[in-house]
């Protein structure tokens, strides 16, 4: 008892709460003394040998991680923590016969940390490496402390002194910020990963790149020359049918594409040797088709013809993709050239509609949108090669965009 009154008396002034341990509501005078100390504990108390707590400056921490899944080494300089005057003690538990606390507390705004980095590792297969500005919040953050002390003597008064402290928080969300990731490298830093061929798990970093990569070409990215994938705009796309039970020559213009971002990619190899790569990937969502369409021709025995909007809803259970590549040299680079794309797809539904159909006869245009959409597999069946064809040479040129401006050891390290 009397250490802890006169560690609270010295400190009076400052209007830090005095409680007394006999007191049925110890606990709770502890927590209220706790909370109305911390507006001053954000300010600092010289005198009392109390830096500012908000923000609180780290001149250096760091971050050493070995686990199997995350090696990394993380070193921050000059990190400021900031938003700790918002802290809500919810409890506090002091026993006054070990000398220990228990701190319970949560945040009212989001804490946030920023300073300077440097960094070097790998997270799961992804190696990672970067230095310069960052900053980290912290969402929902809650933190519990575990303090233990003992008394000292010092001057004749008996004062605590902390032997061992831990903290544990959590956070419903953590947002993240590292500037001059991969020193700058303008590919890596918008998602895209590099990944050595040597490694063993090279395949399996390709495609957790790839992952990573989805949300970035969904949006896209001007300056490496790629346009918005989610829409997908395809100016002008030609289906020509010539044979067979289905044989149509549908046009396409101003066609978008959705869903492109709901892709998953499942399996990824590629051979550093032949230039092959291998992909197979399902979207989560129905891809959606809009346009600008004109058709004619035949449809299993109906004469077919139109022109006007179109919606074509198509549902895939998967992807598979085959892209030959070639190294060619550009201003002293080595590069990769688009030789060809194939795409062969499993489908699983498909509405169709056209609008307009037969000059925009309604009888004539319902009765072959219901022929249609109640044929829709052998209709498909008919047509996907082509679809198939058309669609790999789209992406050619898409794919090429990028490739052109991006060296190979930018993305694939040796």
């Amino acid at each position: 008892m009397n250490s802890m009154k006169s560690s609270l008396c010295r400190v009076q002034t400052k209007e830090f709460v005095k409680c007394q341990i006999s007191d049925i509501a110890f606990d709770e005078c502890v927590r209220a003394g706790l909370q109305s100390a911390i507006p001053q504990l954000a300010m600092g108390i010289p005198s009392l040998g109390l830096l500012k707590m908000d923000p609180l400056r780290v001149s250096k921490l760091g971050i050493d991680q070995g686990t199997q899944s995350i090696k990394l080494s993380l070193n921050f300089k000059d990190l400021d923590i900031i938003n700790m005057r918002s802290l809500i003690i919810k409890k506090a538990i002091y026993d006054p016969v070990n000398y220990t606390m228990l701190i319970e507390s949560e945040a009212q705004k989001p804490i946030i940390l920023q300073g300077l980095y440097e960094m070097n590792g790998q997270i799961l297969v992804l190696p990672i490496v970067g230095n310069g500005r960052c900053k980290i919040s912290l969402e929902n953050f809650k933190l519990v402390g575990k303090l233990k002390m003992t008394q000292a003597l010092k001057n004749g008064s008996t004062f605590l002194v902390v032997q061992d402290l831990s903290w544990k928080f959590t956070t419903s969300r953590i947002n993240i910020n590292f500037d001059n990731l991969f020193n700058g490298n303008k590919v890596l830093a918008k998602g895209f990963i590099q990944c050595k061929k040597s490694d063993p798990k090279f395949d399996e970093c390709l495609k957790m790149g790839l992952q990573s990569a989805v949300p970035h070409l969904a949006k896209g990215v001007p300056n490496l020359g790629l346009l918005k994938m989610d829409p997908l705009r395809i100016n002008s796309l030609l289906i020509d049918q010539g044979t067979g039970p289905v044989s149509i020559k549908l046009d396409f213009k101003n066609l978008d594409i959705y869903n492109m971002k709901s892709i998953i990619i499942d399996k990824i190899h590629y051979n550093t040797e032949t230039y092959v790569l291998d992909a197979q990937l399902h979207p989560e969502k129905s891809i959606v088709l809009d346009s600008d369409y004109e058709i004619s021709g035949k449809v299993l025995i109906l004469p077919i013809v139109g022109k006007g909007k179109c919606k074509i809803i198509l549902d895939v259970a998967k992807l598979v993709a085959t892209v030959q590549l070639k190294p060619v040299i550009k201003n002293g680079n080595k590069h990769l050239e688009v030789v060809k794309i194939a795409w062969k797809f499993t489908p699983t539904k498909l509405n169709l509609k056209f609008e307009n159909l037969f000059n925009g006869d309604k009888a004539l245009g319902d009765n072959m949108s219901v022929f249609l959409n109640e044929n829709w597999r052998e209709v498909l069946n008919e047509l996907q090669p082509a679809i198939e064809e058309v669609f790999g040479t789209a992406f050619k040129e898409i794919t090429q965009n990028f490739l052109n401006r991006i060296p190979e050891n930018q993305v694939l390290l040796d």
